[in-house]
């Protein structure tokens, strides 16, 4: 199985992976959560779950529980967070989801 430097484009490593990922809107724009999830789910990716967040973002935010270096390289270029994304490393094995990503502001006025 390829580790995260392996060769091959970011949509393979990231499938590699195999990681779950829960989908929260902060963004306050309707449906964005499931229309994010539709998108990632046609590239492959596992999403767990999608609901709101329990508050506003500004900024989308990725939080990695469990270790998946491909799974969030391919969501900050899937969701256009520039080469600097905000990434919140908080390793949780008994999290409901491998990666959470708080959709923002940011991400509600790129969104198709």
């Amino acid at each position: 199985m390829p580790g995260p430097q392996s060769p091959g484009d970011a949509q393979a490593r990231m499938q590699s992976e195999a990681a779950s990922v829960a989908l929260y809107n902060g963004s306050g724009r309707d449906g964005l959560a499931e229309s994010t999830a539709e998108m990632l789910r046609q590239a492959g990716m596992q999403i767990a779950q999608v609901s709101l967040a329990g508050q506003a973002y500004a900024t989308t935010t990725l939080v990695d529980h469990s270790g998946n270096p491909a799974t969030l390289r391919y969501l900050a270029e899937a969701l256009g967070l520039g080469s600097e994304p905000r990434v919140i490393l908080d390793y949780n094995p008994s999290a409901t989801a491998s990666v959470e990503v708080f959709l923002g502001n940011d991400w509600a006025q790129r969104a198709p």
